[in-house]
């Protein structure tokens, strides 16, 4: 199963984490997102190059983001998200679980590279991939006509802190204050700052 397991990562009451995979599967999905959601559930199950979170608004899965056709050898993957209903959209919570999952990626992983495919006409996917600094590279090969490929190469002057991140932990829903590193935290820690 290719689940992280470890802390969550949290700005403010928004965290990506450990995803239960019974609870996500049982919630209500949109049907703009309900095959592909699926379908990702199901392969992060199955499939070894898929790495996955849930995106938790405060203590309430909302969503899910994860990693997937991971190339530990080229150190590339494609990033997929899906907020499950359109009540969370357009409030800023697929940024913050991009901007989380890059932090998670540049702190804690050897990958170089991160590729966002989306449809032409996803404007919100498309603003969020922007927002956390993606560039449009152009058009996909599977689809030229309808898809689009944005990148975010991972900022080479963090690939060498890698090896020394260790994130605070703290409850995303409460006010942050200086605690231990992860590493040192106390067993049962959930939650980790990554901002």
């Amino acid at each position: 199963m290719a689940a992280h397991a470890g802390p969550s990562y949290c700005q403010h009451d928004i965290c990506i984490g450990p995803p239960n995979y019974v609870q996500i599967a049982a919630l209500p999905k949109a049907p703009d997102v309900h095959d592909s959601a699926t379908f990702y559930l199901e392969a992060a199950l199955t499939r070894t190059d898929v790495y996955s979170f849930c995106i938790y608004q405060r203590d309430t899965p909302v969503g899910q983001i994860f990693l997937h056709d991971i190339d530990w050898q080229a150190g590339a993957s494609l990033i997929g998200y899906h907020l499950f209903q359109a009540e969370y959209r357009s409030r800023g919570i697929g940024t913050i679980a991009l901007a989380l999952l890059q932090e998670y990626v540049r702190s804690l992983t050897s990958l170089t590279r991160l590729i966002i495919i989306t449809g032409r006409d996803n404007q919100a996917s498309r603003r969020i991939a922007l927002k956390c600094g993606f560039e449009l590279i152009g058009s996909a090969r599977e689809d030229p006509e309808q898809l689009v490929v944005f990148a975010w190469d991972v900022p080479r002057s963090l690939a060498a802190e890698r090896a020394e991140y260790r994130p605070s932990v703290h409850n995303c829903c409460e006010p942050r204050r200086p605690t231990p590193a992860a590493a040192d935290a106390p067993t049962g820690a959930s939650r980790s700052s990554v901002f």
